[in-house]
């Protein structure tokens, strides 16, 4: 069992998953409060699965594990398939998903097996209520980097921007929690040239501005 950043109460069984999303009419005593079913490719979500543990990360998507399975990221409704890691795509040193905890400051995801612990470097985080210490990493980026950058701190769910020092926009996503991952590519799929690059992040309530910097040398 496990609690969305909505309120949701996420529900993992021996036949699927089962989600509460308007727990607190429980106590109003009113209607609209049954269980419901995800769905996923047309289907109940986990149908005939067993799911072991629920671990919503600071985007609200849902880390699920099982016992014979694999380690499953979905999107916070549970409709979109970001991840599936099993030993035969990933370090996992087993199938058999005990647990799934996740490091709120940095959004590292670890996996407790039956044959050991393992990690994994996610997208999202949880945010902090303003961006006081926003970190980029690497940075400088340098000719041989080639994985992803990390912008870690802005304000939660923000709209972030990277655009070269003439205004010119580079990239454009929104934060998972308060984390924001760029491959270095430009809209056209073209890594990004020599130069300085301004960051800028927007909040749902449309504050904020410039945040950081990051230099890129190819």
């Amino acid at each position: 069992m496990a609690k969305a950043k909505n309120g949701e109460i996420w529900i993992g069984t021996d036949n699927g998953i089962s989600v509460f999303y308007n727990p607190e009419k429980v106590l109003t005593n009113k209607s609209g409060f049954d269980a419901s079913v995800p769905i996923y490719d047309s289907r109940a979500l986990f149908r005939e699965k067993i799911v072991t543990c629920i671990t919503p990360d600071g985007g609200d998507r849902k880390w699920i594990g099982t016992p014979n399975d694999g380690a499953w990221l979905f999107s916070a409704d549970g409709g979109t398939l970001i991840y599936h890691f099993t030993t035969e795509n990933s370090p996992l040193p087993s199938n058999n998903i005990l647990n799934i905890g996740i490091n709120s400051a940095t959004g590292e995801v670890f996996f407790s097996t039956d044959k050991g612990l393992t990690s994994f470097r996610s997208t999202a985080n949880e945010s902090e209520v303003a961006k006081n210490n926003v970190s980029v990493f690497p940075n400088p980026v340098r000719p041989d980097y080639e994985g992803l950058i990390a912008i870690n701190g802005v304000t939660e769910n923000a709209i972030v921007k990277i655009t070269d020092t003439n205004g010119k926009l580079i990239f454009q996503t929104r934060a998972y929690g308060g984390l924001v991952t760029w491959d270095g590519r430009d809209l056209q799929g073209k890594r990004a040239e020599t130069g300085v690059y301004l960051i800028f992040s927007a909040s749902n309530d449309g504050k904020d501005g410039l945040v950081s910097k990051i230099a890129i040398v190819d």
